[in-house]
């Protein structure tokens, strides 16, 4: 089979996208042909299969105004790769990818597709019209049901739901021990509880909420470290956030770290205080890693922790500090876990991934 897996951007910002669309092409039947193309940025380290970098503008695959004309030249020059490389199914990362590849079957009813989508995005008319035009040819799959539930509306044609999954083998003899993870992060050996957030330092990550919590914990003696693991556009914002709050020598902001979930075990609580997910991937990895997870109350936590929890109001700094409190008053991390490990069922999530993915990547 041959087959191009066509993702929208390098960059921090999309590892965990990269990592999923890796593991479904590594389900792909033995001597498959694998083209990647990268539609704009640079890799942070060489890609693991061959990859054909695009290195387009923002505005080349955004279009607007005088941009527009140069549409047809860009399409063009996806045509001419794909009449060369006679795939026959792709793999599309996401809307964005879509807008711009999907046109490209019209002209090709033997071409197959398969667009995943990791998160919520905003659905425009013509993406509708699109997707019901290129019905017969492409198959949409979603990473949790309730952006499927979602998608299935927004874009009026069947959504399947593959929740995205790791193999647990594979994850745990990859992880470092905790005392091998924390010196990774430059953790001296302490008597204070380490707590651990992932992610882009976006305003949907929610993490000024944790900071906030933590404030207060500190106004009462609470002591602790706090690791907030990612870069972006929040990091000046949430760098001044610390000092206002009087966190300086207890929350940091160690930046991107490449291959984060191999040191979740230097922490003792994993914060996920989203206020929109497509699934949070941090939640699965650290739940594998044997971390707590404390997650915000939206659909998708509930999708995966289902009566476990616990989960936290969005936005509410006071429940987040009384539930860190709790349970670092208690000392209840390796019973939490368990629990949560044992709702997620990693084993079994990761059969039923690799069982769908084969099924769905079946092209006749």
């Amino acid at each position: 089979m041959r087959v191009i897996n066509i993702m929208w951007s390098f960059g921090s910002a999309y590892a965990s996208v990269h990592k999923v669309h890796t593991q479904i092409l590594e389900l792909l039947p033995p001597g498959s042909l694998i083209e990647n193309w990268v539609l704009q940025g640079e890799p942070d380290e060489s890609p693991n299969i061959p990859t054909y970098q695009w290195n387009w503008p923002k505005w080349r695959l955004k279009p607007k105004g005088v941009g527009l004309l140069m549409l047809f030249a860009t399409r063009a020059k996806l045509v001419k790769r794909l009449n060369e490389s006679k795939p026959q199914l792709l793999l599309v990362d996401g809307l964005g990818t879509a807008r711009l590849i999907l046109p490209l079957l019209l002209s090709r009813p033997g071409l197959q597709a398969r667009v995943l989508f990791h998160g919520k995005t905003r659905i425009r008319g013509g993406d509708r019209r699109l997707f019901r035009q290129c019905a017969e040819q492409v198959k949409v799959v979603a990473v949790s049901h309730d952006l499927a539930e979602e998608l299935e509306v927004a874009l009026g044609v069947p959504v399947t739901t593959i929740v995205s999954a790791f193999d647990p083998v594979k994850s745990n003899a990859q992880m470092l021990g905790r005392d091998e993870a924390r010196r990774r992060l430059g953790v001296e050996a302490t008597d204070v509880p380490v707590l651990g957030a992932v992610g882009r330092l976006v305003e949907s990550k929610g993490f000024d909420t944790i900071l906030y919590a933590l404030g207060l914990i500190r106004q009462r003696g609470g002591r602790f470290k706090l690791l907030i693991i990612g870069d972006g556009e929040r990091r000046d914002y949430l760098s001044e956030l610390i000092s206002k709050l009087g966190l300086a020598d207890d929350a940091f902001l160690p930046g991107h770290i490449p291959e984060a979930e191999h040191i979740y075990r230097a922490f003792d609580i994993m914060l996920i205080p989203s206020h929109k997910e497509g699934l949070g991937l941090v939640l699965q990895e650290a739940v594998m890693a044997g971390v707590p997870v404390l997650v915000s109350d939206i659909a998708v936590f509930r999708e995966q922790l289902g009566p476990v929890g616990p989960y936290l109001a969005v936005r509410d700094p006071q429940e987040w500090a009384a539930c860190i409190e709790k349970l670092l008053h208690e000392k209840g991390f390796d019973q939490l876990a368990a629990e949560q490990r044992a709702q997620l069922m990693p084993t079994g999530a990761w059969r039923e991934f690799c069982n769908a993915w084969r099924a769905l990547l079946h092209v006749e």
